[in-house]
């Protein structure tokens, strides 16, 4: 047995070893379970911060594809499975379908042009609405009616659209 002199006195070197081990052993046991514990706690945080944005999602993805069965003709998923060649799959695939990812597309475009909007302007508050955007598109529609009504519809909504971004630009570019 090996004894040292120690600050408290002499001491057994193969004791200290052995509670240095178990001390050792005790803590990763401990920060084992602390990482366990700490993961379910990161976790809950975690699913308790965003279940708004949790439960939000899941409904729009429950109505998403709810509403690719409903309409003027409702569409049976039997009959859509069932039958390869039939006018219910060409509803689904020519007509629901394009029409819900135009409206996710639309959705999501209004929603990042918002926030955009927003961070320009420095302002929580601002909208399309006291942006100036959707006048100038109204002032655009007017301006193609009165000067220019031979135009088509494309051509209107070109120069509604380039009026939109020039009056969101003006308003930007003062306020």
């Amino acid at each position: 047995m090996e004894w040292k002199q120690h600050d408290l006195g002499v001491v057994n070197l193969e004791k200290m070893r052995i509670i240095s081990l178990v001390r050792c052993k005790r803590d990763t046991i401990n920060s084992q379970i602390l990482a366990r514990a700490n993961f379910r706690e990161r976790m809950y945080v975690m699913i308790k911060k965003h279940l708004s944005s949790i439960i939000l999602g899941t409904t729009l993805l429950s109505i998403s594809i709810l509403s690719l069965f409903i309409g003027v003709t409702d569409i049976d998923l039997s009959t859509l499975l069932s039958d390869g060649n039939s006018m219910e799959l060409n509803i689904f695939l020519l007509a629901r379908i394009p029409r819900l990812l135009a409206i996710l597309c639309t959705g999501v475009g209004m929603s990042v042009s918002g926030l955009i909007m927003q961070q320009l302007c420095m302002n929580k508050f601002v909208s399309p609405s006291t942006g100036a955007t959707i006048q100038s598109a109204q002032f655009g529609i007017l301006l193609s009616l009165v000067f220019l009504p031979a135009l088509g519809l494309w051509s209107r909504v070109t120069l509604a659209f380039i009026m939109s971004i020039l009056g969101t630009w003006i308003f930007v570019w003062f306020v």
